[in-house]
């Protein structure tokens, strides 16, 4: 594993993006209209925030791990498909938060999305469709982001995906 992840759902997003910034005491690594992210070293944290979408609410998104290849993914992948397949949601190339990622989505007991991937390019496209292995658009929510939905088949996180 690369770095811990945790994505934050926010209303106001310049206002966030100047907390985060002090917090932090630097600049996000990325920064877009509707989203910022921030990497740091210590501790090793891929801490990201996107604006609010029409139907979703401000708070924790989801949690994860970056991984450093699609090798030690893969792996964790196979961990979690053996333990529990039926909620284990793999995504290929799909494009979210400014980048292109190989993910396996999982809900823990208590519906909290964990995302865990590989970053394979950056981009200019903040989603698109992806191409899933447990068939196309399975995921995918109204504003045509695919994201985990949980084990009762209620979407788990509420507005944009990462």
């Amino acid at each position: 594993m690369k770095n811990f992840h945790v994505h934050l759902s926010v209303v106001a997003i310049a206002d966030s993006i100047d907390f985060y910034n002090t917090l932090f005491g630097q600049e996000p690594s990325k920064q877009r209209t509707n989203y910022a992210k921030w990497v740091l070293e210590t501790p090793a944290l891929n801490f990201a925030i996107s604006q609010v979408t029409e139907q979703g609410e401000p708070g924790l998104h989801h949690l994860g791990f970056e991984f450093d290849s699609d090798i030690t993914l893969e792996a964790t992948g196979n961990r979690l498909e053996n333990t529990t397949s039926e909620q284990l949601r793999h995504q290929v190339g799909t494009t979210c938060c400014y980048a292109k990622s190989n993910k396996y989505w999982i809900d823990d007991p208590q519906g909290i999305a964990w995302e865990n991937f590989h970053t394979l390019s950056e981009t200019d496209d903040y989603q698109e469709s992806a191409k899933q292995e447990n068939g196309p658009g399975e995921n995918c929510v109204a504003n045509g982001c695919c994201q985990a939905n949980n084990s009762t088949g209620h979407t788990a996180t509420k507005s944009s995906c990462c």
